[in-house]
């Protein structure tokens, strides 16, 4: 069973997994029960003390029940991964941010004044499995790339889904830092022509103008600066992106392209996780186990 539920149990779920998750004791409250413990052992307890004592057992021992969310999300899991079936799930923007993930990484590693090399390798502690995108000494960094200028300027702050994944990532890894950089870096031109090919189609598959072609495409680049491959295979910066694609696909559209400087377009959020947050995850990960064992021979 352990295969299977790493394969159900991975860091980018985990977000969804921890709903309604709560510590059955906090950090404080265990290290109250076990000073008490001690006490009573000694025969020190007095009334107060003994009543306290047997709340926080009461409270630690209860058993726990997930959330009708999770237990839907897992039993989905356990359908997917028993019946080899493949929940593939991608859109636009899912595949802006695979296809960008060396341009993520090259500007937050430029803003950092670090070299970042991307991480190939996945992790697994024999309950869940993940593969970073930054594997530092000191911390763990997940490239988020936004799909344009909105996205990007509607994200505040680190999101609850990318909390949980982080932490799963720092547990897999036994780090404490987690960073998450949202990114604003050009599109690629294949999904640039995807998007010509989107509005063609809605206005009755009437031929696109060149000018047409450059108001869908201006807000796609954020950035002249690049990274191809000349004639000997090497990869060489330019600084001409926006110039290639309008000479390929809208040469006689005329619009003037302003790029956004490098430090406009990441933001990058931090979080030192605590051990109550690693008890947390812990504890919910337990409860999902059991449900796994429980439910597997039942879909």
């Amino acid at each position: 069973m352990s295969q299977k539920v790493q394969k159900l149990l991975r860091c980018h779920t985990l977000g969804s997994l921890m709903t309604g998750a709560k510590p059955k004791l906090t950090v404080n409250q265990l290290e109250e029960l076990e000073r008490l413990a001690v006490k009573r052992s000694e025969g020190k307890l007095t009334v107060k003390q003994t009543k306290t004592l047997a709340d926080l057992e009461t409270k630690r021992d209860v058993p726990a029940e997930l959330s009708k969310t999770v237990q839907k999300i897992l039993k989905q899991y356990i359908r997917w991964v028993k019946y080899n079936k493949q929940n593939k799930f991608s859109n636009k923007y899912t595949e802006k941010g695979i296809e960008v993930e060396d341009d993520s990484i090259a500007l937050i590693s430029l803003l950092h004044k670090k070299y970042y090399k991307k991480n190939t390798k996945r992790y697994n502690d024999g309950t869940i499995s993940g593969e970073m995108d930054i594997d530092a000494p000191d911390l763990i960094i997940d490239a988020k790339s936004k799909w344009d200028c909105d996205t990007f300027d509607s994200q505040e702050g680190m999101d609850s889904d990318h909390f949980y994944q982080g932490l799963g990532y720092c547990r897999l890894r036994n780090k404490k830092k987690f960073g998450v950089a949202y990114t604003l870096v050009n599109t690629p031109e294949s999904l640039i022509l995807n998007a010509f090919t989107s509005a063609y189609y809605k206005k009755g598959a009437v031929d696109l103008t060149d000018q047409d072609k450059a108001e869908i495409a201006i807000n796609m680049v954020f950035t002249n600066t690049w990274f191809d491959k000349n004639e000997d295979g090497n990869v060489v910066k330019r600084t001409d992106y926006w110039e290639v694609l309008k000479s390929a696909h809208f040469p006689n559209a005329e619009i003037e392209f302003v790029e956004i400087p490098d430090e406009k377009r990441l933001k990058y959020y931090e979080v030192e996780y605590t051990e109550e947050d690693f008890q947390v995850l812990d504890e919910q990960l337990d409860k999902c186990i059991d449900y796994i064992e429980q439910t597997y021979p039942l879909i």
